[in-house]
């Protein structure tokens, strides 16, 4: 969805991002909403090799996005995706009942996944507003 709203096309990259946001939530880590949003983010406004530097909006957006995440998962005591899905990833059980009953937490997820799109899109508005403003 990021991508398509920035007119990027790159599966490469989202191949890449769901082994990372699959390996953060099988350790019931960070949940990959806003890993993939910082994702995005990086991709429009980070840097490409470390002779770059980078844009400072980069960290700038990037640290709006984790605390608005944060608000966003109060409710569920907090950003990892254990405590969202209430998931144990190495339980197949568990996979199963999450992947297809319509009363599963996976409702949480598919909304937070809204939730953060929007915002992503306001941000992402914000940001080329703003550099355009500048350039003037």
């Amino acid at each position: 969805m990021g991508q398509e709203k920035t007119g990027q096309d790159d599966p490469q990259l989202i191949k890449a991002m769901g082994g990372l946001a699959f390996l953060m939530a099988r350790g019931g880590h960070i949940c990959g909403i806003p890993l993939g949003a910082v994702a995005l983010v990086s991709s429009l406004y980070g840097r490409s090799s470390p002779d770059e530097i980078e844009s400072p909006l980069a960290r700038k957006l990037g640290a709006k996005i984790e605390e608005r995440f944060a608000q966003m998962t109060a409710e569920f005591g907090g950003v990892q995706c254990k405590k969202i899905s209430e998931i144990d990833w190495h339980d197949k059980a568990q996979i199963a009942w999450f992947r297809t009953d319509p009363d599963s937490t996976r409702s949480r997820c598919t909304r937070l996944v809204g939730e953060m799109a929007a915002y992503l899109g306001e941000l992402l508005e914000e940001a080329a507003e703003n550099h355009e403003a500048g350039k003037k």
